[in-house]
């Protein structure tokens, strides 16, 4: 039986600008299909307002243990995305101009190492929806306790190097050390 603590949100985006695909749902929609009861899969829209009220909602009504959002961002490599700044959207909101996420990140960067897959910690999650969705996380963590492990993710776009079961197995790797 899967317990409160056991639960794992991933979320990915909806396609957006000049991807008519979005490799960060595609590659979380790859997880949902190995029917884990554990995993709990949303695909976020990419609107500031629109992604907080959902994320939020998710985190209310799951409560899960570890929260990994993804998104994709341009370029080959994943991005382990340690802080998140306050958009300038959210300025009426409560909370600091930035947050680090919560997540053994040395050991997921050996994770990706092991696992051959090229990644890099990263300190700048884009000033887009991206990160404000991260901020919205911490934040909701920062309000709450919880959930306990809370991480944000960079993923590169779909290519015939990048499958969305080759990205697939880089959230693999960001969740074995958890």
């Amino acid at each position: 039986m899967v317990t409160v603590t056991d639960k794992i949100l991933l979320t990915g985006f909806e396609p957006f600008a000049e991807f008519e695909v979005n490799s960060s749902w595609q590659a979380i929609k790859e997880l949902a299909g190995e029917k884990n009861p554990q995993l709990i899969c949303e695909c976020l829209p990419v609107d500031h307002h629109a992604a907080r009220e959902r994320l939020i909602d998710l985190l209310q009504s799951h409560q899960p243990r570890t929260c990994l959002c993804t998104g994709l961002a341009k370029g080959t490599q994943f991005r382990l995305e340690q802080q998140a700044r306050k958009p300038g959207q959210f300025n009426n909101l409560e909370g600091p101009d930035a947050y680090t996420g919560q997540w053994p990140w040395d050991a997921a960067l050996q994770s990706f190492q092991t696992s051959n897959l090229p990644a890099y910690i990263s300190g700048d999650a884009g000033q887009y929806v991206c990160e404000s969705t991260y901020w919205t996380l911490l934040n909701f963590r920062d309000q709450h306790d919880s959930p306990e492990n809370s991480a944000f993710l960079h993923v590169p776009p779909l290519s015939t190097e990048w499958t969305a079961e080759k990205i697939a197995g880089g959230l693999k790797a960001m969740l074995a050390v958890i």
